[in-house]
Formats: C-alpha cells, structure tokens, sequence
C-alpha cells in the first residue's frame, strides 16, 4: 500500500506523458537522460541470489485485509504446481490484517497472529512455507498502527522497532515489508520520518531478514530523491511510484510507473532495488485491475528493465497458460535479474528507448508514450551497439530477425528485446 496524495503530481507528470503532443513527450525527461554510451557488463550469473530483486508473492491486492493462512498456502501450493517457484518466486509476502494485537500496545508488548485466520501461527507457515521451497515475508507499518481499511484496527511498530524485527525472525520470516499511514508522532518531519524509516531498517538487517519499506512515497516532493537516496543506504527495496489503481489504464499506470523511475538508476545495485509496486496479471480479486496479456507483458518489459523486484499479486490459481508463460519468461527473467537497473535512455519521436547488457546481449525496451500507434526503427548505435549483425529477439513474441531495431507500438506499450552477436 502506499500515499497516493503525496505523489499526485510526480505521477501525473510521468502519466501525462502517455498523452502529450509528440514535441512534447520527446522532451519527457530530456534534461536528465545520459548519452548513449556503453554500459558496464551486467548478468544475473555473477551477481549472488540474495542480492538479486526479489521474486515472489502478495497477498494486498488479491486478498486486501482479509488473507488467512489457507489462503497463503492454496497461492504457495499454485505457484509451486505451475513452475512459477521453479522460475525464481520464492518469496511469499502477507500483506496487511495478519496482527492480532491492537494498537494500544503496552511496553514490550509482543506482536501476535490474528488466531482465527492464522490458526496454527506464523512460525507453523513459516516452516511450511520453507519445506516447500519458499521464504516468508511479512508485513507491518512503522507507526502505532496499520493502514488496513483506514480503521488502524491493528498494531503497528511504532516504539517497538528492534523487538519486531527480533519477533519477525524468531518465527523464521526471511523479508519485511515496512509501511506507513501515520500513526506517527504529531509534528513528524520529512526528515525524521526517513530517519525513522533507517532506523527500523537497520534492526531488520541486522536480523539477516531483507527490508523493504516506502519512505519515497509518503515525504513531500521535495524530498523525494533524499527519501530514495536515503532509503537506497539501507533498505532492500523501496517504493518509487504510488500504489496501481484499477481506475487507471494500465499503460498509463506502466509508462508512468516507469517514467519516474528512469532518473533513479544510480540509486539501485546488489542488493538494494527501486521497486516500481506489484504484477496484477489475470482475474484480481479484492483490487479488479483486468490487466490483458498484452498489459502484463508490458509491465514485466518496464520491470525487468528496472530491475524492480517481480513480486506477484493475483489469483495464482486462475492463471490461465497465457498468463503464465509472460511471468516464466526465462528471458525477461535474466534481464531483471542481471544486476543493475538501466541507466541508458533515449527518445525517437514518441517511442522511449531504454537499454543495459543483460542475458548475454544488450536489452532493450522500447515504449510508446504517444496517444497515436508508433513505428520504430532504431538503428544498433543508438542503444551501444555497434556490430551490424545482431540478432534481435523479441522476448515475448519469440521472434528473432536481424538489421535495425524495429517494432509497431499501440500507444501505452511497451515491448522488450535482446540483442545479440551473430
């Protein structure tokens, strides 16, 4: 979850993007996009699993509040059936709701399960969880209370920092998610709030346990690259871009998404990532987002240029074949895990071009943040490569053709390619 509000005009800036006259979008970023050089080597098999971008499962945006632990383990027990924990999802978040402690904590008071919806406990889904193959994440806020339901009917971490993160390692949690909608001492700062953010961050790794918190997306705009450089010394990942909303389309939502995140690749590296927010492939449940197959393969083409954590949220069950085969793609799969974000960037009329070495060649994304369809043919030198006998492979469409870099984008999309020497 995160503060809409707080970001409206970073998000509306990127978004107005995909609906700009071609002059302007051109211009989108120009002032902060590097020259087209060649980047440094990049790829997934030097850089150790624990310091790649998380792959997993939340539970948010399918289940909002009301996850339970069969729940988690019907998901858990899916993913491990049709390949997805084979291809690398092995982190397995509960999102918000999970507490059975209320917010009027007494000093040194214990976090606990909800006993109704987690009746064998946390560590008992911990260690089921590991015997299949998975790491459990957990949630919590760093207030006194929680964002669920906007009702704070469940404790937050507020003055309980180092016992939380002592608690969520005694259970055998691997990964926490650290939230915030207030709860917070009144007259809270930007500063402090990030500070605070650190602090608890710090006591979370130092535990062996993976951070993940959203400090970027709840401070003024002002202060959001401080929040993010802040973040970037501590955390695992951290949030850039506000919560997706079903009531936008989901290429607005991607191209915006992504278009924030461009300016931030010197922040990201091993083991610490800009996480661009959840997959919401399929039939959603509590948050309806109807994301076609053509939307997730352009998320997974924005993300994995980003290298942004590919954490799931969705009826993993419903999957149909279509919808799976875009989140196995072992190839969009080394290109977010190769080990770095891209930091090489463009423009060709309204088509955004975006580039790094990954999974032995150069990727490529090209994204259209034009209101009309968009041809390109981007010749080899633009995105640092200077050999003419390439071979372009088109990651999603399973085609390989030489020459130029060419591609038909409906507006709002984004496609994703790798090339590679003949």
């Amino acid at each position: 979850m995160g503060n809409w509000p707080k970001l409206a005009r970073v998000v509306a800036a990127a978004i107005a993007a995909v609906a700009v006259p071609p002059a302007v979008a051109a211009a989108t970023l120009a002032a902060s996009a590097p020259r087209a050089t060649q980047p440094s080597a990049a790829h997934a098999a030097r850089l150790p699993a624990a310091q790649r971008p998380v792959m997993g499962y939340n539970t948010w945006y399918q289940y909002g509040k009301v996850a339970t632990e069969a729940d988690v383990l019907t998901e858990a027990k899916e993913m491990e059936t049709d390949g997805l924990l084979a291809a690398g999802y092995n982190v397995l978040t509960i999102d918000d709701g999970w507490q059975g402690t209320s917010p009027a904590r007494a000093a040194g008071a214990l976090l606990t399960w909800n006993p109704v919806e987690f009746p064998h406990g946390i560590p008992w889904l911990a260690s089921q969880l590991k015997s299949m193959g998975f790491k459990l994440g957990i949630y919590t806020a760093l207030g006194v209370h929680t964002c669920w339901d906007r009702g704070y009917g469940a404790a937050g971490s507020y003055g309980h920092y180092q016992q939380d993160a002592d608690t969520f390692a005694s259970w055998g949690v691997s990964f926490v998610k650290v939230d915030h909608c207030a709860g917070m001492p009144a007259g809270t700062t930007d500063a402090q709030l990030i500070s605070y953010y650190q602090l608890f961050g710090e006591d979370i790794t130092a535990d062996g346990m993976t951070y993940s918190q959203e400090a970027p997306i709840f401070v003024s705009i002002s202060d959001f690259t401080a929040a993010v450089a802040a973040s970037s010394a501590v955390g695992g990942q951290w949030r850039v871009a506000a919560d997706e909303h079903p009531y936008y389309p989901a290429s607005a939502t991607i191209i915006g998404h992504l278009l924030i995140d461009l300016p931030l690749a010197r922040y990201a590296g091993p083991g610490r990532w800009n996480d661009l927010d959840m997959l919401v492939p399929g039939l959603v449940g509590a948050h309806p987002f109807h994301f076609t197959v053509a939307d997730e393969e352009s998320q997974l083409a924005a993300w994995a240029m980003e290298a942004s954590p590919l954490i799931l949220s969705t009826n993993v069950p419903a999957l149909t074949p279509a919808e799976l085969a875009p989140l196995k793609n072992p190839d969009m799969i080394a290109v977010d895990q190769s080990g770095a974000q891209a930091s090489h960037y463009g423009m060709t009329r309204t088509v955004r071009y975006v580039y790094k070495e990954a999974d032995g060649g150069m990727a490529v994304l090209l994204a259209n943040v034009g209101l009309s369809t968009a041809s390109v043919a981007l010749p080899f030198r633009q995105v640092g490569v200077s050999a003419a006998t390439e071979k372009v492979q088109n990651v999603f469409g399973g085609t390989v053709t030489a020459g130029d870099l060419r591609a038909t984008l409906a507006p709002g999309q984004a496609e994703l390619f790798v090339l590679r020497a003949a």
